[in-house]
């Protein structure tokens, strides 16, 4: 439409507004692939500076500390190199700090272990197998990416000797799986990339609004505060209104009252976004608006 539009004084507006929406086109590109989005739950009182991703899953491998004040050292292997080991194919995994060789297979996206009840599977682990599941709920709805499981298996092949230990790792484990080597452990688990904020939140406050006379959430807000070092700022963050900081956007996305887990302590959940392009949307209108004018 740009190149084949009559080029004047007159359609000037018309070419601005179109390049504006090639800009915002762009901006949703640039989204698309260098975005990182995640979520923080906090209790009242809670701080922390870290998040998790919503769709990218890594392996993670730590070696159990004896000396609790040691710095933790995490392995991550991410989810590109073994998202493609399905039908039967197996990938190794090495590092110079492992006495073991991790070797994962039967990577499944949407899975779970099920119990092999009458013992005639012959892929089955300590009496369990995994099985993909469905992507849609029982009324025949697409379920969100975060709320269904992945798993794989994974095999630690001993550096020195022929043992070999299998286990299943689940995205919704109760714990890590756990690889003894003498009288060291390594934790091994398949979870969601943990990202690191340039500051600390802390949750003083959250509060829940009701539409009156029901249950239905009019607003959730919370009051946090903001630390970097040693300099505490007072925040407040509504649904809708995020706090924005150091290329970062913290939206209040989810309440607890803490009655279903029984513990009665508030909570709220953070939505974290980093975008590049965060801004662009906006300009683009901005462009459009002049265009249009």
């Amino acid at each position: 439409g740009i190149i084949r539009i009559r080029k004047s004084p007159k359609t000037i507006g018309v070419i601005i507004s179109h390049f504006a929406i090639l800009f915002m086109i762009a901006a949703g590109a640039v989204s698309y692939h260098f975005a990182v989005e995640g979520n923080m739950s906090l209790r009242e009182g809670e701080t922390s500076d870290e998040f998790l991703s919503f769709h990218d899953r890594v392996i993670e491998i730590e070696k159990v500390q004896t000396d609790e004040k040691a710095k933790r050292s995490v392995l991550v292997i991410d989810q590109s190199k073994y998202q493609d080991l399905t039908d039967g194919k197996g990938r190794t995994f090495t590092h110079e700090s492992l006495p073991f060789d991790l070797m994962i297979t039967g990577w499944k996206k949407h899975a779970q272990p099920k119990p092999d009840r009458d013992g005639s599977r012959a892929d089955a682990i300590d009496g369990y197998f995994v099985q993909e599941v469905s992507t849609l709920d029982e009324s025949g709805a697409a379920m969100a990416d975060e709320q269904l499981g992945s798993a794989c298996v994974a095999i630690a092949k001993m550096k020195k000797g022929e043992e070999k230990q299998t286990g299943i790792l689940w995205e919704f484990a109760a714990a890590p799986w756990t690889v003894t080597v003498g009288a060291d452990k390594y934790l091994i688990s398949l979870v969601h990339r943990t990202y690191k904020l340039p500051f600390a939140v802390r949750l003083d406050q959250t509060e829940e609004e009701k539409h009156p006379g029901t249950e239905r959430a009019r607003r959730f807000s919370s009051k946090v505060t903001k630390i970097s070092g040693d300099h505490e700022e007072k925040r407040y963050i509504t649904m809708n209104e995020p706090v924005r900081s150091e290329g970062y956007a913290v939206f209040q996305s989810t309440f607890s009252a803490g009655e279903k887990e029984g513990t009665g302590v508030k909570s709220s959940g953070f939505m974290i976004v980093e975008n590049p392009a965060d801004h662009w949307p906006l300009i683009s209108c901005i462009i459009v608006a002049e265009g249009l004018l």
